[in-house]
């Protein structure tokens, strides 16, 4: 359980991050992105990140 908690929370503060960037990032690079379209681009990628991570970890402990 404990990986999953590690896991969730790295996820979670890079989402604010991602989200935040976003918003900053996307109309000086000429994206139009509503903030409900970058909501959803950033939940899907939240979801691919925190999978990422909890396998990387339980691989790597499981080697340990």
């Amino acid at each position: 359980m404990k990986h999953v908690i590690e896991a969730a929370v790295q996820v979670i503060a890079g989402t604010v991050l991602i989200f935040l960037s976003n918003l900053l990032l996307f109309p000086l690079i000429g994206i139009e992105a509503t903030v409900q379209a970058n909501a959803i681009l950033v939940l899907v990628n939240t979801v691919v990140a925190f999978i990422k991570s909890y396998v990387v970890r339980f691989a790597f402990r499981r080697y340990e």
